[in-house]
């Protein structure tokens, strides 16, 4: 008898990652933390936003401070900044790097109230074509790292949320931006990104590398939430020698792509209907 990965199944136990089955119950559940921050904690938690945008650095966070009257919401491994943008109540958070810190974010927020997510972060190119600066939209993750694995049964990839996608498509064309369409690669170790995966994957015609999308895709497919994930690039990976170039035009791109998600939102739960999303390609 042959699992998934193609691994006899007595063996199958010996691996931690392949025990578990994303449909057995979990011991504890997100809520269970979130009536233990009221009841033991006594934290006062309030709805929150249908729109969550998710960052990983502080800089998008000052952006929204100065632009927009924000209120600001602490959780013990979060803050939340809500504020209205056209009319429309958005809030954004920052988290730390990979999958593990960002997945658990998407599960405490979804459980708040958030519906729609959308990641702003740096990925590295492995296509020629691709410059740093350049935007990327993914359609889809490699899943090598660990994350993806508890909410979803083993395999190659997991996917964004189309309906989401389209509106973010539709916002890059209302603030006039080019941006390339694609997989990513996902991995928990980028100091073990190797040149054997990264010649894999830049044959594959993969996009980028980074450290979070494909858990992200999992939790919110598993929580049935609308996500997606928007890049910069920063670093490449495309010629003989990788190529750093993190702090060049960061700012400006981060607040670029902070409209376009903002844009995104406002797409969605003002103008949502069947015909609209038909129309947002």
């Amino acid at each position: 008898m042959v699992d998934w990965l193609g691994l006899k199944s007595k063996k199958k136990e010996e691996i931690p990652i392949l025990f578990s089955r994303p449909k057995d119950k979990a011991f504890f559940t997100t809520k269970d933390y979130v009536k233990h921050l009221r009841i033991a904690r006594k934290i006062k938690i309030p709805k929150i936003p249908r729109c969550a945008a998710i960052v990983y650095s502080k800089t998008p966070i000052g952006i929204v401070k100065r632009k927009f009257d924000v209120k600001k919401f602490e959780m013990p491994i979060f803050d939340l900044y809500t504020f209205k943008y056209k009319g429309i109540n958005m809030g954004i958070c920052t988290v730390g790097f990979g999958a593990s810190a960002c997945g658990t974010l998407v599960e405490e927020l979804s459980e708040l109230g958030a519906q729609y997510f959308i990641t702003i972060g740096s990925a590295g190119a492995l296509q020629k074509n691709l410059n740093i600066g350049d935007f990327i939209l993914s359609t889809g993750a490699i899943r090598d790292e660990g994350t993806s694995y508890h909410y979803l049964k083993p395999g190659k990839y997991a996917y964004p949320s189309e309906r989401l996608n389209k509106a973010i498509r539709k916002a890059m064309q209302f603030n006039k931006l080019e941006f390339h369409e694609g997989y990513t690669w996902t991995t928990d170790a980028p100091f073990r990104e190797t040149v054997k995966e990264v010649s894999k994957y830049k044959k594959e015609g993969v996009l980028c590398v980074e450290m979070e999308t494909a858990g992200l895709f999992a939790v919110a497919s598993y929580l049935k939430k609308d996500l997606a994930s928007l890049f910069y690039v920063s670093d490449s990976l495309s010629h003989k020698e990788w190529n750093p170039q993190f702090h060049k035009g960061r700012i400006a791109s981060e607040k670029k792509l902070l409209n376009v998600a903002f844009d995104a939102f406002h797409f969605l739960e003002k103008f949502e209907s069947p015909k609209l999303l038909r129309d947002l390609h």
